[in-house]
């Protein structure tokens, strides 16, 4: 059984969810070996186990490695919660929950300053149930910028409240803190924050009775209006219309490995960004340029006529076609009005 483990290796290597007949051909093929698929199984379970680690064992190393990430991200909040014991001398518990929030996470999504927050879970494989819940932001190039993320046994009010509680305090929340939260109808313990559901997550739970791209598009296009006349508009086609988001990698390993895998997404998603981030020659991030560009080419088409000099406009955001048409036109009387990208 150790031969043939060491066989498929390589193949569990490249591709993890190879499936067990997909291997059994292979052997055969390759090698001309007739093995049953009981035996590929337990095969492949050796394979992963030598790949990924023992799932029993890690369980047993988490305390320790979060220890260590603790020493190598001074600042971070890391807890393990573990089921209440009887027996308050036993040197075991079963393990209930673990969250993670690098500080340097934090940091960079206080500096973004975008108080908008997406929250979701999805299912683990493996012998042990569980959920991986997460919470993202949006960077400057409107990319997803992941916050903080946990492994629960389940998701239950529980461990939603366990964990964004924890998040809570991360963020330094206070009386008068607002943030905007979108979600798949979790209950959300933030009584002044905004509370949105996420319209993916709605298409998903709907598209089994109204399928098609006809309803998908007419759905996107209501979530994207932002007056109750328009609104009520699609809504209403809708009804007269008979038909109409890496972390997944992470949920089939073992808990650390789990871990790890979701810790080096997020830095490989840093390097990502530091390496978009010097190919910017001006001001503004990539995606930020190519919605601005086209902004300034409907500014070009307008013309401006000048009651006042004293013009005023938000002093943050992305600024509309007439303010950079107003912007442009003020710098043409000589009147000091900086640069729209400013």
């Amino acid at each position: 059984m150790s031969s043939i483990a060491k066989e498929i290796q390589p193949m569990i290597e490249s591709n993890p969810d190879m499936p067990i007949h997909a291997i059994q051909s292979q052997l055969l093929w390759k090698h001309q070996l007739e093995i049953s698929l009981h035996k590929v199984f337990r095969a492949k379970r050796i394979t992963t186990t030598r790949i990924y680690g023992d799932y029993q064992e890690q369980y047993g190393l988490l305390r320790l490695y979060c220890d260590e990430l603790l020493k190598a991200n001074p600042g971070s909040t890391i807890k393990i919660d573990v089921e209440p014991c009887g027996n308050s001398g036993s040197p075991t518990r079963q393990f209930r929950r673990v969250y993670v929030c690098f500080a340097s996470m934090m940091r960079g999504f206080k500096m973004i300053g975008r108080p908008l927050l997406g929250v979701d879970g999805c299912f683990m494989k493996g012998p042990f149930p569980g959920k991986i819940l997460s919470v993202v932001g949006i960077d400057g190039n409107n990319s997803i910028y992941l916050v903080c993320y946990a492994l629960v046994k389940a998701e239950t009010t529980q461990s939603w409240k366990w964990f964004l509680q924890l998040l809570r305090v991360d963020l330094g929340c206070t009386a008068k803190s607002c943030f905007t939260f979108i979600s798949d109808r979790q209950k959300l313990f933030f009584p002044n924050g905004e509370h949105r559901f996420c319209l993916r997550h709605i298409h998903e739970n709907m598209k089994s009775k109204w399928r098609g791209d006809l309803y998908k598009n007419l759905l996107w296009s209501a979530g994207r209006k932002t007056s109750i006349p328009y609104f009520n508009k699609d809504m209403e086609e809708i009804n007269t219309t008979e038909r109409a988001i890496q972390i997944i990698g992470a949920r089939d390993k073992p808990i650390i490995t789990c871990l790890e895998f979701i810790r080096e997404y997020m830095t490989k998603r840093i390097v990502n960004v530091k390496k978009l981030q010097a190919k910017c020659m001006g001001p503004l991030t990539p995606h930020a340029t190519e919605v601005f560009n086209e902004i300034k080419k409907q500014a070009a088409k307008m013309s401006v006529l000048m009651v006042d000099s004293d013009k005023k406009w938000d002093l943050t955001g992305m600024p509309c076609k007439h303010a950079v048409a107003a912007i442009r036109d003020m710098s043409r009387n000589s009147i000091d009005a900086g640069i729209p990208e400013e």
